[in-house]
């Protein structure tokens, strides 16, 4: 199963501000530009104000930055991991389609933590969690202008 085009990256940032998981498109002219904006990312969500989650929606932090480029969109979990997904700027992605998305992540992350095997903070390089990963990228469907999946 390949990456889709609807996402570039997404990433997992552990609650020390290092990434421990890091998933990327095979675009290796877009590599170091990725990697670029995702620390860009992690500077911006970390200068937002502290917030009081209600509701698990009141986590997403939604479009956290745009460039022309890309769109970033971060969740911030429990114990303050955030995870953070890459989509072109020119598709039109649902808040509620990608919030459902990083949630499912975000549960296959904890779980990926109840591995005896894995030490906290350690990057996740559980091929279980990766293959999860894949398979849940493949919910995130781009609309057209109309609101019809593309």
């Amino acid at each position: 199963m390949t990456f889709p085009s609807s996402l570039i990256s997404v990433s997992v940032i552990g609650p020390d501000k290092s990434p421990i998981y890091i998933k990327k498109n095979d675009d290796e002219k877009e590599s170091l530009e990725v990697e670029a904006t995702l620390f860009e990312a992690i500077q911006i969500i970390d200068a937002l104000p502290p917030k009081i989650y209600v509701r698990s929606s009141d986590r997403l932090l939604a479009r956290v930055h745009k460039t022309d480029k890309f769109t970033l969109w971060a969740y911030k979990a429990s114990l303050n991991y955030i995870i953070i997904a890459i989509t072109p700027t020119p598709l039109i992605i649902l808040e509620k389609v990608m919030l459902q998305f990083l949630e499912k992540v975000k549960d296959a992350m904890f779980y990926a933590f109840t591995d005896p095997f894995y030490n906290s903070f350690a990057p996740l390089t559980s091929k279980i969690f990766d293959q999860k990963v894949l398979e849940l990228s493949a919910s995130v469907v781009p609309q057209t202008v109309s609101g019809s999946p593309q």
